[in-house]
């Protein structure tokens, strides 16, 4: 079964589960069915009740989600800003960082069954600043 990476196309046969109701309705039956599938998925794969669940993202934001999602899975939820002082939308910032620390230490992090990589290979680039003795004269700061 093909993995979903975030392009929103998962979510497309929601729509039509909802066409008979007030938006209202339909807004807070998606919200319980993402809560539910969540909740019942991390304790699929051994989240413990009462620990905490840290997210991150958009969704992060979302209040009613948060707490939907605290209550089915029986756990604290917090944002990654309030348990670990990365704001929520920098998330894909910090996994940025985080692999470009890997690769300068030049350890492998593609995983060929979520990339379709054909290997574990060290496949990025490394861009460092100029030196100061590389460096034309001409940067205007």
């Amino acid at each position: 079964r093909p993995r979903s990476l975030g392009t929103g196309a998962e979510a497309a046969s929601l729509v039509g589960l909802t066409v008979d109701l007030a938006p209202s309705d339909a807004c807070a039956t998606v919200v319980e069915g993402l809560a539910l599938a969540l909740a019942a998925r991390l304790l699929a794969v051994g989240h413990q009740l009462g620990g905490t669940i840290v997210v991150a993202g958009g969704s992060a934001r979302h209040r009613v989600l948060r707490e939907r999602l605290a209550e089915h899975a029986t756990s604290k939820v917090e944002t990654s800003d309030e348990h670990t002082g990365i704001p929520v939308v920098m998330r894909e910032a910090a996994g940025m960082a985080v692999l470009g620390a890997l690769a300068e230490d030049g350890l492998r992090y593609t995983l060929p069954q979520v990339t379709g990589a054909a290997s574990r290979t060290l496949d990025s680039a490394r861009i460092s600043p100029a030196q100061p003795s590389e460096s034309s004269g001409n940067d205007p700061l």
